[in-house]
């Protein structure tokens, strides 16, 4: 049977792509040619009330609450492209208007002044960046996974209440970013900076805290004169764990699982 569950896709493959149009909280999503990680934005699905639109040009931008610039396979690449399409003239616009931007990974390196590839890790030279940070970033041939535990360090701009937030996730990416000017540090232990309301981290998962992204969604709603209901939001862990018990549960109910389990040789009482 169809049944609406909202489960983690292929980053090629998803249906999320499809453009939609805004709705009362308006969250643009710069979708890159190699975009990565996007997965990242799957909790906003919790609420009827929010949009995450997945644009291609300025002429989808709008005025958005939020945009957020996602991870990505090629980061040089994918800024030159931001550059052709026009679409760093228009973040950099939304930006003078105070426009809150998060950049996660490859988004938050396009942030910053520069981006130099001088080993040839994704095809070599150097990009300018969004100038929006003073970070500058230089890929390495090792990439970087971890875990990570921290916190919402110093937060500037209309993020400033979230301070000492818990932040758990991940880091994946290849590149070294560092400070070249005045930044505030964003998250802890050096993964993220910020200024005013231009927001970058390595850290995949940042929204996943029902703390985190209730308190965003409030202050930007707060700032924008809107109402957003944030009761609705959980931990997107669980909600990601009710998602699949709703799969398995339809499943149980559409196979045959007592010929499945003796079929693979599994005991069911």
């Amino acid at each position: 049977p169809y049944v609406d569950l909202h489960l983690d896709e292929e980053d090629s493959l998803s249906e999320r792509f499809t453009y939609s149009s805004p709705k009362a909280f308006d969250i643009a999503v710069i979708r890159l040619p190699h975009i990565a990680n996007y997965t990242d934005l799957g909790v906003f699905e919790q609420s009827s009330e929010i949009s995450v639109r997945y644009i291609t040009s300025p002429s989808q931008m709008y005025d958005p609450d939020m945009i957020v610039i996602p991870g990505t396979k090629n980061t040089v690449n994918d800024m030159k492209w931001l550059d052709d399409t026009h679409l760093s003239e228009a973040i950099k616009d939304a930006a003078q208007r105070s426009a809150v931007i998060i950049g996660i990974c490859g988004g938050f390196q396009m942030l910053g002044k520069s981006i130099s590839d001088p080993d040839g890790t994704e095809g070599g030279g150097t990009a300018r960046g969004l100038g929006l940070l003073d970070v500058e970033t230089v890929m390495e041939r090792a990439k970087k996974r971890r875990g990570f535990r921290g916190y919402i360090s110093d937060p500037t701009g209309v993020f400033e209440t979230l301070k000492g937030c818990a932040v758990s996730g991940y880091e994946i990416h290849m590149g070294r970013t560092v400070m070249s000017g005045h930044v505030s540090e964003f998250t802890s232990q050096g993964t993220g900076y910020c200024r005013e309301n231009i927001y970058g981290t390595y850290i995949h998962g940042l929204f996943d805290k029902k703390d985190v992204v209730t308190g965003m969604l409030g202050s930007v709603a707060n700032r924008r004169g809107k109402a957003v209901d944030l009761t609705v939001f959980k931990d997107h862990g669980k909600y990601k764990e009710e998602q699949y018990d709703a799969l398995a549960d339809v499943l149980r109910r559409s196979l045959d699982m007592k010929s499945i389990y003796e079929m693979a040789g599994l005991r069911h009482d």
